[in-house]
């Protein structure tokens, strides 16, 4: 499991912390825009990955380490789901 931290503040455009989130965003959404599951389907997944509540699974609420977690979890999962593992 992931440690989450929740940052909630503004990233300032091209910082790491914005970049981190812009990743961990495009992971999750091909998730649900390649219908692997619904989008609704793909934030329960999310949150119970990490363990939160499913309000709190938003990627403005994540510092920039939580991000990383993020899209290495989508893209561990689209991969499985690639492949069928």
């Amino acid at each position: 499991m992931i440690c989450v931290n929740f940052h909630r503040r503004k990233a300032e455009p091209g910082s790491s912390l914005a970049k981190a989130r812009i990743a961990a965003h495009s992971a999750f959404d091909v998730l649900w825009q390649n219908e692997y599951m619904t989008r609704s389907e793909a934030y329960e997944w999310l949150a119970d990955q990490l363990g939160i509540p499913k309000q709190d699974c938003h990627m403005l609420y994540f510092d920039e380490e939580t991000c990383i977690g993020v899209a290495q979890l989508c893209e561990g999962e689209i991969f499985r789901r690639m492949f069928d593992l």
